[in-house]
């Protein structure tokens, strides 16, 4: 059914219609403001609710609202959508009726929260996500504790990705020449895949696709700085029995290359062709890749905050200094040189990571190891130990550019795009470029918490509403339901 009205372009995109030809340029009126929410664009402030349709679409947009019992067709609707009516729908008979029918036939499912570095769905449904929340910290180059012999650069980031895939999350097409090693750990170039994956275990299982021929299809974990890790035999030619499976683990930083041996240069035969890769967090057999990764600009370089990418709200929770920009002084009363000052918005016993000296949090003064700096909870002060220098002008000039990360006193909020994230119908599995992220999806299967909060609506909130007193056994509820006939 094509489209009309802004209305109508607003539930085509909703309920997926076939025949949707994209969102209006502009939210007009209250409901198209609640239309534009549930289909995912940014809208700085719903209006309030008046009437019963704006009541039922401001729930579902996520707005806390008492709704009344439904009389029309598009109440039942939208009643159906909103979770407080599971009964017969009416049969449609406009436009409007089609769309939304169609929108309340589709299960609602159940909306739940996942937090994690890599998140694993095994109950999406096909709608977006309600929101991602991606967080992260200062990146920090090099390993071992930082000190003028080892200086560990600190980097901020000017982009996040997300990467949104079903349960394999090895995208075969993505072969390019890639650096890798042999089993003895000399350095090569073939055509490969990378797998840039939070750190964890996931499984390999390699089955074969064509009876074109056999290939050396060997695998590879790679540290964070491309130096060699570990080799692994994956297929050796026509000797291996498939499918074969395995396991490798990854540490932070580190990633996997699988690559074909056989090819040194681009104009090699792809040998990669004959097999199914099938990379998972759980023991499968293959299915195809179905990812897809969005990219989000941050406004400027941010060193750690955290950015809710589906609406596109970030808050910025780290800020980055130059020591040598500070107004130091020594204090006299410790044998070894310490050396103070006071850092402008800098959180009180703040976390921080300086690329040049190691850092602590409230270390007594009197066992602060050399090179190292302290925070302490009753001030926003950096306290350095450094013995080489007596005084606090060669001190300064000894800091002139080192660097130093530190938590913000008060976070800076900042904008990006809105960015929406499709959940896949069963298994998907999502990472980002950050370091945690939490995802609101709805899925098919409910936990107890939401059983007992659905059965609470066809109790008619009679019972509890959100509160663990007085609420009904399993039993209890189902011998209400039945008329206590039980």
């Amino acid at each position: 059914m094509i489209p009309i009205t802004r209305i109508d372009e607003y539930l085509a995109v909703i309920s997926q219609d076939e025949d949707a030809t994209g969102l209006p340029d502009q939210a007009v009126t209250r409901i198209d403001m609640y239309l534009s929410k549930i289909a995912g664009e940014a809208v700085a402030e719903l209006p309030e609710p008046v009437t019963r349709i704006d009541r039922y679409l401001a729930s579902i947009a996520g707005m806390d609202v008492v709704m009344d019992d439904p009389i029309t067709r598009i109440d039942y609707y939208l009643a159906a959508v909103a979770g407080v009516y599971s009964g017969e729908l009416p049969e449609p008979v406009t436009r409007i009726d089609h769309y939304l029918y169609q929108w309340a036939s589709e299960p609602q499912g159940f909306l739940h929260t996942l937090t994690g570095s890599i998140l694993h769905i095994t109950d999406g449904l096909a709608k977006p996500a309600e929101s991602l929340t991606v967080s992260f910290g200062p990146i920090q180059a090099g390993s071992g504790d930082p000190s003028p012999d080892n200086v560990r650069p600190i980097s901020g980031r000017t982009e996040l990705s997300v990467t949104r895939t079903g349960e394999n999350l090895c995208n075969q097409s993505d072969k390019q020449m890639i650096s890798c090693y042999t089993d003895d750990g000399t350095a090569q170039t073939r055509r490969g895949i990378v797998l840039r994956l939070p750190a964890g275990e996931y499984n390999l299982k390699v089955s074969r696709a064509t009876d074109e021929g056999n290939g050396y299809i060997y695998g590879n974990v790679i540290n964070a700085d491309g130096s060699f890790s570990s080799f692994k035999y994956l297929v050796a030619g026509g000797s291996t029995t498939l499918p074969m499976s395995t396991t490798f683990t990854l540490t932070q930083g580190q990633y996997y290359a699988i690559f074909d041996q056989q090819a040194s240069s681009d104009s090699a035969v792809d040998k990669l062709a004959y097999y199914n890769l099938m990379v998972s967090l759980a023991t499968a057999d293959y299915t195809p890749y179905t990812g897809e990764t969005k990219t989000i600009s941050l406004p400027s370089t941010i060193y750690g905050g955290s950015d809710e990418v589906v609406g596109g709200n970030g808050s910025e929770t780290w800020g980055i200094i130059d020591l040598g920009s500070l107004s130091w002084s020594r204090i006299t009363s410790y044998a070894n040189p310490l050396f103070t000052a006071s850092v402008s918005g800098m959180k009180n016993g703040a976390t921080c990571v300086c690329d040049s000296l190691k850092c602590y949090k409230n270390v007594n003064f009197g066992f602060l190891a050399d090179l190292s700096v302290d925070t302490v909870p009753s001030n926003l002060l950096l306290y350095i130990r450094y013995d080489a220098i007596e005084d606090k002008d060669s001190f300064k000039t000894a800091m002139d550019g080192v660097y130093l990360a530190y938590e913000l006193k008060d976070p800076v909020p900042f904008s990006t795009t809105p960015t929406q994230i499709d959940i896949l119908d069963g298994e998907n599995v999502i990472w980002s470029s950050g370091d945690t992220n939490t995802l609101e999806y709805w899925g098919s299967e409910a936990d107890d918490p939401q059983i007992l909060s659905n059965l609470n609506v066809l109790l008619g909130g009679r019972y509890y509403n959100n509160h663990t007193e007085n609420e009904p056994t399993d039993a209890e509820a189902l011998n209400i339901l039945l008329g206590g006939n039980r």
